[in-house]
């Protein structure tokens, strides 16, 4: 977690809070891609620019990553994580 803090935080060009129509767009997006809205209603997003692409933070959480166009949950958004499909491999599908 040291190195992905210091890689993306220390490398903030722009930070900024969207504003309201943009928020809408996103969260358009998000619930197209994701198909629920985890927000509530008027959720404060800011945005954190990095080298590679785009931090939402959400209510003061990073929740959202863009990155090379791509959206996707930050690691640390539980509500949307816990939500996403999953594969489990048993053990004989891995070789030794």
């Amino acid at each position: 977690m040291r190195y992905a803090k210091h890689y993306f935080m220390d490398s903030v060009k722009r930070r900024f809070f969207l504003k309201e129509k943009d928020a809408k767009s996103l969260l358009r997006e998000i619930s197209e891609i994701f198909g629920d809205t985890f927000f509530g209603a008027k959720p404060k997003i800011e945005v954190a620019e990095v080298p590679r692409g785009e931090i939402f933070i959400v209510n003061g959480r990073p929740a959202l990553i863009r990155c090379e166009g791509s959206l996707m949950p930050a690691l640390t958004f539980e509500e949307l994580i816990s939500d996403l499909p999953k594969v489990i491999v048993d053990m004989g599908a891995i070789p030794y």
